[in-house]
């Protein structure tokens, strides 16, 4: 490390993004005085991280060839809460931290799920398109098919942070709520929330399924073709997820066949998707490219949180939202 005029080391952290642009200027501002960021495009076939120390990722792949290229490096932190892009076992092998950054996302997903929901039930997309490109009034063909929110059952998988507040706010709009997760929560369940013994039994139950759970061997592939039929012809699937979490070409199948009624998801299997994906084809699907994490109201609180815990990291005061710790070890997160 070079030292800076104060006589103290200087600190470079890389921001890794597909364009770290925007985010990399509100990074930059919070830096403490005298630390040094170096953006780097996730696209670039190149990236020098000898100089990192600290490396925030967005969106992005960290592989073992990266890892290897970052002799400094200490601790990487996710912009976001998933970490299923990273080396685990590179980061571990090399005793590199791992974080991530819940402050923010929770509500942000939360808002999306519902807003995906009810842009489905009430059709939106295609009411817009009918107006604007069409330059028509499609008023009373798309009025039968519109649908209200109240009354319906909603179905939540998984029930960490994101999928309470998902709960919350379904519930608000006068919704029961059902929830299936592998980790029931001790305790009485909050008002109009009950707990379902099985996916099936959820998926058999409810007119709208949002997914809220992390990728893992355990949730790869957990919906299937027969969950999505049981929600039936008039039933919408949410995913605010992991694409991977369905099996996407049984979701297509079912979309195309009208055994589900309609889909709203942030997620796929390949993003970018490639150009001649079948699910993009399909009317009953309404799709955001992975963008549920939130903008920049709330990228700026992220940072915030982000520089702090790297500068409580840097100050040996250890980090909040661990991963895996600087001895190579699953840390137990702090909310």
């Amino acid at each position: 490390m070079m030292a800076t005029a104060n006589g103290q080391d200087a600190v470079t952290v890389g921001y890794l993004a597909l364009d770290p642009t925007e985010i990399g200027a509100i990074i930059r501002r919070c830096l403490p005085e005298g630390w040094r960021l170096e953006l780097f495009r996730s696209g670039d076939a190149v990236k020098d991280y000898s100089r990192i120390s600290y490396l925030v990722v967005a969106g992005s792949q960290l592989t073992a060839e990266d890892i290897a290229g970052a002799p400094l490096l200490r601790l990487v932190h996710k912009v976001g809460v998933g970490y299923d892009d990273m080396d685990l076992d590179a980061l571990r092998a090399r005793g590199i931290a791992l974080a991530v950054c819940p402050v923010g996302s929770d509500e942000a997903v939360a808002e999306h799920a519902l807003a995906l929901a009810l842009a489905s039930l009430k059709c939106i997309p295609e009411l817009d398109r009918g107006v604007r490109d069409d330059r028509g009034w499609p008023k009373w063909e798309v009025r039968g098919r519109l649908r209200l929110l109240r009354g319906r059952r909603i179905g939540i998988v998984g029930y960490g942070r994101i999928g309470r507040l998902t709960a919350e706010l379904f519930s608000a709009f006068g919704c029961d709520v059902l929830v299936f997760t592998r980790t029931r929560p001790a305790g009485p369940a909050p008002a109009g929330v009950r707990f379902a013994a099985s996916l099936d039994e959820l998926f058999g139950e409810c007119s709208i399924v949002s997914m809220h759970v992390p990728l893992s061997e355990e949730t790869r592939g957990m919906v299937r073709r027969r969950h999505l039929d049981l929600l039936g012809p008039d039933g919408l699937f949410v995913n605010t997820a992991r694409g991977q979490v369905v099996v996407e070409a049984e979701l297509a199948a079912a979309l195309r066949e009208r055994t589900l009624g309609a889909a709203a998801v942030d997620v796929l299997t390949e993003e970018p998707p490639p150009k001649d994906l079948e699910l993009l084809d399909l009317p009953n699907l309404i799709v955001t490219p992975h963008i549920g994490g939130g903008g920049l109201d709330v990228f700026e609180r992220k940072v915030g949180f982000i520089v702090r815990n790297i500068e409580n990291f840097h100050a040996g005061k250890g980090a909040a939202e661990l991963i895996l710790g600087a001895d190579g070890r699953a840390e137990a997160r702090c909310s």
